[in-house]
């Protein structure tokens, strides 16, 4: 008999989370088109729905999920057996900066100065100042922030 593992189930506060997300990138399509930011693709062009990338990643900066000036819409591509977390566009993941013979990687390249060029030369700065005066994402702020975002939405 085969046995499957169980899918852990999402928790409130990720699904709250992700639902926020959905809102931004709704709002963000709303205000920048249907095109990806970093290469310019219409959507009706991609296999797949543009996707929010967080240009600090959420791992290293989690107050930093929510904020608008740290998401860019881009497009996502699907590997044979997984989705991959690299956009078809960029790789900018710390990791792919340098090939392994220590050359900078040219793809990492372009995406940085698309996003200086998005977001100002000292896009970094920014966020990180943002970042120290973010409140803590409590429960209260993520049920705060959804149900503004549903307001703004619906006007």
């Amino acid at each position: 008999m085969r046995r499957y593992k169980r899918i852990p189930k999402k928790s409130a506060r990720k699904k709250l989370i992700d639902d926020c997300l959905n809102l931004i990138r709704l709002q963000m399509k709303n205000e920048y088109g249907n095109f990806c930011q970093l290469c310019g693709k219409p959507q009706k062009d991609l296999s797949m729905p543009l996707s929010l990338f967080h240009i600090l990643p959420r791992s290293l900066h989690p107050k930093l999920i929510l904020c608008k000036e740290n998401l860019l819409l881009a497009c996502w591509i699907k590997e044979k057996y997984y989705y991959m977390k690299a956009p078809t566009c960029h790789n900018i993941w710390e990791h792919q900066k340098f090939f392994k013979n220590g050359a900078l990687n040219p793809k990492w390249v372009a995406v940085e100065n698309k996003i200086k060029e998005l977001r100002g030369k000292d896009y970094k700065e920014k966020l990180l100042i943002q970042e120290k005066i973010m409140p803590k994402i409590t429960m209260f702020y993520l049920s705060c922030f959804y149900e503004g975002l549903k307001r703004v939405w619906r006007n």
